[in-house]
C-alpha cells in the first residue's frame, strides 16, 4: 500500500511538472508571435493566464453556490473529485509562466 502511493506521489509530480513546462512552452510561443506580429505581448498574457484561471475555477467547482458543492460532494466519486482537483492544479501551472510573462512585460513598458 505505501509503495502503490509513492508511486502515485511521483506520477503526480511528473505531471505537474509536464504541465509547467508545457506552460513555458505556451509562454514563448505567445512572445515570439506577439514580438514578429507586433502586437502587445503583455496584453496577450494578461488574456491567456485570465481564460486558463477562469477554466481551473469552473473544473474544480470553486465557482458554484454551497449547496452546489454539497451536492457535488454528494454524487461524485473520490476519483472524480481527484480528476477534478487535478486537472484544475495542471491548468494553474500551465497559467503560472503565463502570469509570470504578465508581470515581466508589464513592468517593462
Amino acid at each position: 500500500m505505501f509503495l502503490l502511493h509513492k508511486e502515485r506521489k511521483l506520477l503526480e509530480g511528473e505531471h505537474m511538472l509536464k504541465s509547467f513546462i508545457t506552460g513555458i512552452i505556451v509562454s514563448l510561443i505567445i512572445w515570439t508571435a506577439g514580438t514578429v506580429s507586433n502586437l502587445n505581448v503583455s496584453r496577450i498574457f494578461f488574456i491567456v493566464s485570465v481564460l486558463l484561471i477562469v477554466l481551473a475555477v469552473v473544473l474544480s467547482g470553486l465557482g458554484v453556490s454551497g449547496d452546489r458543492i454539497r451536492a457535488n460532494a454528494a454524487t461524485e466519486t473520490k476519483e472524480d473529485r481527484n480528476w477534478r482537483i487535478d486537472t484544475s492544479k495542471n491548468i494553474i501551472l500551465i497559467a503560472l509562466p503565463s502570469i509570470i510573462g504578465f508581470f515581466l512585460t508589464y513592468s517593462l513598458h
